[in-house]
């Protein structure tokens, strides 16, 4: 039996048809837009296109609603790649934390795959889904190929790959991509690299990345903490020591010499002390060493350094020297906080819940949608390393249960309670005449709920809990100007 869309059949057809027309002429705008449609049309919680060219990681090219990570991306490319005709196979993922996970994957000279997130559980069925959308879909994919023949997929150009630790879950979002590329860019380099990012964002990985991807990565990597070397130790630590430089003191190499021929990491640059800024700068000017007590000595090393703080206010304020800060810096890496790429949050969390689950010897399926979306709308001010001790903690205290609820997450990540929120507004207003508060909170409401959904009136009003209608009679009566697609602007500016 065939899926039974919600609401009006007609309407439901159009959107399809809207949807395919856009997904075969693959332009960004039209897509997103009717990727909205189709997500709304369907009743979904979310949904995403996902191309393929060759490379080893996808690209997600449009998205809407709640994002969720997709465990079985690859699999799903082996079915398209064993596709006969190479124009439309389905596939099914599992994912336990939004009920089941439904995929249309096209090809036409590359792979292009649909994946929509739904509660599949009832009338939704995800079998009678599929089967409808790739009736409708596949016709005009068909003719966007070659006679229905399979096409090889594209090979860029040979560029040097990343190679990232077994450990390490790649960022898939656009600033990470961006980073990758910059960095894919240095692996060949000598150049002195500075990698600037918050706590916790892991910039001793992305070194131990960039050190794994180079010609130099049989060679040793040596992380220094600056800051951690108590100052009478600093050239003994960094340069090391001749033997007999004093009575019974044996030859000790530094960090330098340990790292000889490969790659030496400096954390928290900034907080180090003048006295090893001044033989640094030496270092990598003269690109040799003189250990306590000896003669100096040539050294090849790269150095990548890293810092959490303003670089020009501690040139400003004379913390660093200049001249060292243009040497270290011949590169800037720029690693963005969790809170700027949230859309990688459902991933990292599988990815933390799967190694930690297997490191306590629990079986953790996953975790619900309330707690998967408490923990993508938190800040997490300590970044990854937070986002990593707190799923640490909620596996281990959901031994007991297979899925992790919102009501063990911690507090500090918990939305706050609207009862709360609006306790503390109350408490700060000057006056308490009700209507202008009222009206001044339901405008707010509107331009937030028609922002976050990028100007799409009929998300906007889902959110909202209203009726379309409902939400133009508000539009109007606030003098907001809400043109679909465009953002929002306040018609009393």
């Amino acid at each position: 039996m065939g899926y039974a869309p919600p609401g009006h059949a007609a309407r439901w057809l159009s959107c399809i048809e809207s949807f395919a027309a856009a997904l075969a002429n693959e332009r960004p705008a039209p897509l997103a837009h009717a990727l909205t449609e189709l997500g709304d049309a369907l009743g979904l919680l979310g949904a995403c296109v996902v191309r393929w060219t060759g490379q080893p990681a996808e690209e997600t090219i449009a998205t809407w609603g709640a994002l969720h990570s997709v465990p079985s991306l690859d699999e799903a490319e082996r079915l398209v790649r064993r596709s006969e005709d190479g124009t439309c196979v389905a596939a099914f993922l599992n994912d336990e934390s939004a009920s089941s996970v439904a995929a249309i994957m096209p090809r036409s000279g590359y792979l292009l795959m649909l994946v929509l997130w739904g509660d599949f559980n009832g009338r939704l069925t995800a079998g009678g889904l599929l089967r409808t959308l790739m009736r409708l879909i596949e016709p005009l994919c068909r003719s966007q190929t070659s006679g229905g023949t399979t096409l090889e997929l594209p090979r860029k150009p040979a560029q040097p790959p990343l190679r990232f630790p077994a450990m390490y879950q790649p960022g898939r979002g656009q600033k990470m991509r961006e980073l990758y590329e910059r960095m894919r860019r240095l692996t060949r380099s000598n150049i002195s690299v500075l990698i600037r990012g918050e706590t916790g964002v892991g910039k001793e990985l992305i070194a131990r990345i960039l050190h794994d991807s180079s010609p130099r990565r049989d060679k040793p990597f040596i992380a220094v903490n600056c800051c951690a070397i108590p100052v009478e130790l600093i050239e003994a630590e960094m340069f090391g020591v001749k033997r007999g430089v004093a009575t019974g003191v044996e030859a000790r190499p530094g960090h330098f010499q340990l790292a000889e021929g490969g790659t030496i990491f400096l954390d928290e640059v900034a907080e180090m002390v003048p006295a090893l800024q001044t033989k640094l700068l030496r270092v990598l000017q003269e690109r040799e060493i003189q250990p306590l007590g000896g003669s100096p000595q040539p050294i090849d090393v790269r150095v990548v350094a890293a810092t959490n703080v303003d670089l020009p206010s501690c040139l400003a304020d004379g913390r660093l020297r200049p001249d060292l800060y243009f040497r270290l810096a011949g590169c800037v890496l720029e690693v963005p906080p969790l809170r700027e790429r949230r859309e990688e949050i459902p991933e990292l969390v599988e990815h933390f819940i799967r190694r930690n689950a297997a490191e306590a010897g629990v079986r953790v399926r996953g975790l619900t949608v309330a707690a998967l979306r408490a923990l993508t709308k938190y800040d997490w001010p300590g970044n990854i390393r937070e986002l990593e001790h707190e799923m640490r903690r909620l596996v281990y205290i959901s031994a007991d249960s297979d899925i992790i609820g919102a009501e063990r997450v911690a507090l500090r990540v918990q939305p706050t309670p609207p009862e709360e929120l609006i306790a503390h507004l109350v408490e700060s207003l000057e006056s308490l005449e009700l209507r202008p508060i009222t009206e001044a909170l339901e405008r707010h409401l509107i331009l937030h709920a028609l922002k976050e959904s990028d100007g799409v009136k009929l998300t906007a009003a889902r959110r909202l809990n209203l009726s379309r209608k409902g939400l133009d009679n508000k539009i109007e009566r606030f003098r907001i100007n809400a043109a679909p697609g465009d953002q929002e602007i306040d018609s009393r500016d």
